[in-house]
């Protein structure tokens, strides 16, 4: 999977964000682009800047993933288009900062059914099409979130390392048959998600360009790695959730999102 000219790339969560900078960067190689998301708006005009740049063939399927009819609804879409799909990133996804009973169950739903439901259900729906091609790929947008307990983000870092789990299960599987998986885990990255998300991320000073993260996951799937984790700090991260215990970390974790009216942990 080390050029992608002439292969057809589903990507969800596409309307901004990685999920935008993805559809950008591969149409720059020359790929076919499948984009949904909720904003058709949103997805248009990303399709007409892609067009206009660099010719490329982007078609647009408006969906709410956080719905649980919707991926059978998508996929249904793609079969009577007769559009088969040889790279498949799964991108969408979203968080919710603060007191766990701050945010109503209808959220967590949502947020279970996008990151993680979703995830599998399109993925298995693909899987055919993926095996098919002889030269398939999934890369999956999990988070360093996802290597260790998060308080305040307690449901996204558990669905995040759900992903994580899955993807490395996955490449594992389909290696010898001509299918590559990837988990990318991204720390915070300057995008709208922390308008979804709340305050919390406003602790975190430094942040990762899109543009880094997608480069550095489209380098790491050509060259056959099933997880990355972009940029140095994160990687620290990601490797100390290897090296000390779960109570340990999450304090560390939450002495970083706590609410201002919360004491600091001193135990």
């Amino acid at each position: 999977m080390k050029k992608f000219a002439g292969k057809t790339v589903l990507i969800t969560g596409a309307s901004m964000g990685i999920g935008a900078e993805f559809a950008r960067q591969l149409a720059a190689k020359g790929a076919n682009l499948i984009l949904t998301a909720r904003s058709q708006q949103l997805m248009q005009q990303l399709a007409d800047e892609l067009t206009q740049k660099y010719a490329a063939s982007v078609l647009i399927y408006p969906a709410d993933l956080s719905q649980s009819a919707a991926v059978k609804e998508l996929v249904s879409r793609l079969h009577k288009d007769n559009l088969t799909v040889d790279v498949l990133i799964n991108n969408a996804g979203f968080g919710k900062w603060g007191y766990f009973e701050e945010s109503g169950t209808e959220i967590y739903e949502q947020m279970i059914t996008l990151n993680m439901t979703s995830l599998v259900a399109l993925t298995r729906s693909l899987t055919p099409d993926l095996l098919a091609s002889g030269n398939g790929a999934i890369i999956n947008v999990a988070s360093v979130a996802g290597f260790q307990p998060v308080p305040f983000f307690s449901v996204y870092a558990a669905t995040k390392a759900f992903v994580l789990s899955f993807s490395q299960a996955l490449a594992k599987e389909y290696r010898d048959r001509g299918v590559r998986v990837l988990a990318l885990c991204p720390g915070a990255t300057d995008t709208q998600f922390q308008d979804t998300a709340g305050t919390g991320l406003s602790k975190i000073k430094q942040m990762d360009s899109s543009e880094h993260v997608v480069y550095v996951g489209l380098r790491a799937l050509a060259a056959g790695k099933t997880s990355v984790v972009p940029g140095a700090r994160n990687v620290l991260i990601a490797r100390t959730g290897r090296l000390f215990t779960q109570n340990f970390l999450a304090k560390m974790a939450y002495r970083m999102f706590q609410p201002e009216d919360l004491p600091q942990v001193t135990e």
